[in-house]
């Protein structure tokens, strides 16, 4: 009767241990919001997705909190862009062992990578093409990391291709007949633009992190006067007494881009929404 008893709890336990392993959710950590917003796009209810730089945090200059060190090594699987751009993260990846599994974005061979004055354009995610590699390679890994949900996450990055797929083809057919006389606050766009054909005619500032000198100004101001714009694209944290600096006694109004994707609402699939967001400021402002 005792070896029954034993055997019966010892079923009810492993029933209950494989039910909550079963029912675990998947823990990943990103380094900015774009990377969430594609990891969301996959993992669907089935894990919860982190971004560690904040909307008032600057990338460039971004120091982890002891919050932010748990996260990322607590975390099942990491996203990053790769240290060339995160040299915050990489320090500390130096020094960590880390047992979950990690994904460094520029080392991915599908996607497609531009640079500005000789350096890395973060700004991949503009390019819908590269948004379908990485989620790719998020669907992979998650796979590898959660076997029993992998018809799940195979079936979320179908859709969310076709769904990719829809929008790269209504965007291309939107911007075909689009002027490309406008503005932007700095040269943060390219992977959008070279996508769908867009081209802006005068970037105000090389590095947005940069105080621009005198003569930076003067030359800006005389190319922007020459060029004739209607419109600038800015980004909610662009300085608009530099902007006032820059363009004082020029009729051009302002249009703001959320291509970081802070703004972006809760949905089946975020990534699409933040282009589509970029995508309405672009039209607001050339069209």
């Amino acid at each position: 009767m005792r070896n029954k008893t034993s055997s019966f709890f010892f079923i009810i336990a492993t029933t209950i241990l494989a039910s909550n392993l079963a029912s675990a959710q998947v823990s990943i950590a990103t380094t900015v919001r774009p990377l969430q917003l594609i990891a969301e796009s996959i993992v669907g209810e089935s894990g919860t997705v982190t971004s560690i730089v904040g909307r008032q945090d600057s990338p460039h200059q971004f120091v982890l909190t002891p919050s932010d060190r748990l996260a990322i090594a607590s975390a099942d699987l990491l996203i990053w862009i790769g240290p060339e751009l995160e040299v915050y993260l990489a320090d500390f990846l130096n020094d960590e062992s880390r047992s979950g599994s990690i994904i460094t974005v520029l080392e991915n061979p599908a996607l497609t990578i531009h640079k500005i004055n000789d350096n890395i354009d973060a700004h991949f995610w503009l390019n819908s093409d590269n948004g379908i590699a990485l989620a790719k390679e998020i669907k992979d890994r998650l796979i590898e990391i959660d076997q029993a949900r992998s018809v799940q996450y195979q079936s979320r990055f179908e859709s969310f291709v076709a769904e990719i797929e829809v929008t790269n083809r209504d965007l291309t057919e939107r911007f075909s007949t689009s002027h490309n006389n406008y503005l932007v606050y700095h040269n943060a766009y390219q992977y959008f633009e070279r996508q769908f054909g867009l081209q802006h005619s005068v970037a105000l500032l090389a590095d947005p992190e940069t105080q621009p000198g005198i003569q930076h100004i003067l030359r800006t101001r005389e190319l922007v006067e020459n060029s004739m714009p209607k419109c600038l694209l800015v980004e909610p944290e662009s300085s608009m007494e530099l902007v006032t600096t820059l363009t004082d006694g020029m009729d051009i109004r302002t249009v703001s881009v959320d291509h970081l994707g802070y703004d972006v609402l809760p949905s089946d699939n975020p990534y699409r929404q933040l282009l589509l967001q970029v995508a309405e400021s672009f039209e607001s402002c050339i069209n």
